[in-house]
């Protein structure tokens, strides 16, 4: 019911094989939070940051210099 108070450039990666939270939800944050980007994961589990940190790292950093460009 908050998302919407978020007022930062923000991320939000998922794992569509994530068995604790539905990858449905990835929709409910990227929906709520205005602006965000969205990376999903066919492949990948609940944490993957841990499942492949290569991957994430790139996605993350790559995020990080989109939001910081002029």
């Amino acid at each position: 019911a908050r998302l919407h108070e978020v007022q930062v450039p923000t991320l939000v990666i998922w794992g569509e094989k994530d068995r604790l939270l539905h990858v449905a939800m990835a929709d409910v944050f990227h929906k709520g939070i205005k602006g965000s980007r969205k990376v999903l994961y066919p492949d990948l589990g609940h944490l993957p940051f841990l499942e492949d940190p290569a991957r994430t790292a790139a996605d993350y950093n790559r995020f990080l210099e989109e939001a910081s460009a002029p």
